[in-house]
């Protein structure tokens, strides 16, 4: 079930295009919410009451949202003091209500308010300005912004310049992490209330940034198999000292003394220095994949990346695994006729037509798939 779980992770990840592949988060981030909003404004909730419609369902009803200030108007007309959200807000204390953040979009000539933030501080309208600011410059402007934000100490700052690390793509985590500051990253890492989720992505961060004198953390961590964020963990390890942290990231990857999901985070690692590097480190990909090929718990991961990647270096290796014991399962065999089928070299052209005969009807399944995905 683990392995299930973390194919089915991997399967999902690799279609979101624009995410850190050191961050498993998929909620929307502020900015996001405001982009797909029409109004954005702060207030508080007063005034709730359950429906007295015959029929209505149990617990629902109206709550008035006292707008306070408007951070975005979209909707071409003056906002009203008071908007009518028809849900029930509770509202413990009348003198001291919640205040919220408030996101609302058009459902016809009404505003539904799809999404809500709580708020604990008055912090988070002056950072919301800072943030549309800097998207206005670029991407790593506005990345650099949120990072001066991911100890702050409303959780709700500190949590949204989180998901906005977590959406960017790889190689814009990998650029800016270099003007971060190692002792901020140090003191974030010592935390002991430090979200799991978070761990990973700061300490590849931390390597990104650092000292060499770092590196015995990293070497402390990634010892630590079963700990959060080992992939993180593992790539900051790179970063800071390649020659130990590509040795180590091998190494980790073919133990099969090591349970599966540290083996995985080895490989979510390596796919993170693939999108941030690309072709500057082939040669330590193939080095690092090569050895693991023939062990049927993760092969199908690596043959399958080294297709999406054309790393076409491994082909005879490949093909000639497909009689092996280890392989015969359906889904290995497709794996292998897949990359094949891909695979522009020779060997790989000759190895799937002497398979034709006996596999006919998957290769032209695959071939139907492959096209299909060219679309």
């Amino acid at each position: 079930m683990t392995r299930l779980c973390a194919i089915l992770f991997s399967l999902t990840a690799s279609s979101a295009l624009f995410a850190c592949s050191l961050c498993s988060v998929t909620l929307p981030t502020l900015s996001e919410s405001m982009n797909g909003s029409v109004l954005v404004a702060f207030g508080t909730f007063a005034n709730p009451r359950f429906s007295d419609k015959p029929g209505a369902p149990v617990g629902s009803g109206t709550t008035d949202f006292n707008v306070e200030q408007i951070v975005k108007n979209d909707t071409e007309r003056e906002v009203p003091g008071r908007i009518v959200v028809p849900r029930y807000m509770p509202v413990i204390d009348p003198k001291n209500p919640p205040r919220f953040l408030l996101f609302f979009r058009k459902d016809k000539d009404q505003l539904d308010a799809f999404h809500g933030v709580s708020l604990k501080s008055a912090e988070l309208s002056p950072y919301l300005a800072g943030a549309r600011s800097a998207w206005k410059k670029s991407r790593m402007d506005a990345l650099m912004y949120y990072s001066r934000y991911l100890d702050h100490a409303d959780e709700t700052v500190s949590s949204d310049a989180f998901l906005e690390f977590a959406k960017a793509k790889d190689d814009e985590v990998g650029a800016v992490a270099k003007a971060m500051s190692a002792p901020r990253l140090r003191q974030l890492l010592a935390q002991e209330s430090l979200p799991a989720e978070r761990f990973g992505l700061f300490a590849f961060l931390l390597g990104r940034c650092g000292e060499k004198t770092d590196v015995a953390l990293f070497e402390k961590w990634a010892s630590e198999t079963e700990r959060s964020g080992l992939d993180g963990v593992l790539a900051g390890y790179i970063a800071i000292a390649p020659e130990q942290g590509w040795k180590k990231t091998a190494a980790m990857l073919v133990d099969q003394r090591v349970k599966f999901p540290a083996r995985f985070n080895a490989l979510r690692a390596i796919r993170f220095f693939h999108n941030w590097k690309g072709s500057e480190v082939k040669a330590e990909i193939l080095s690092a994949l090569g050895p693991a090929l023939a062990d049927g718990e993760i092969a199908d991961l690596l043959i399958e990346d080294l297709r999406r990647w054309k790393m076409w270096e491994l082909t005879p290796r490949i093909v000639e695994l497909f009689p092996t014991p280890t392989f015969k399962s359906p889904i290995m065999q497709r794996t292998i006729l897949r990359y094949a089928l891909s695979c522009p070299n020779a060997d790989a052209k000759a190895f799937v037509e002497s398979q034709q005969p006996r596999y006919a009807k998957v290769i032209d399944d695959i071939r139907d798939l492959l096209e299909f995905e060219a679309k």
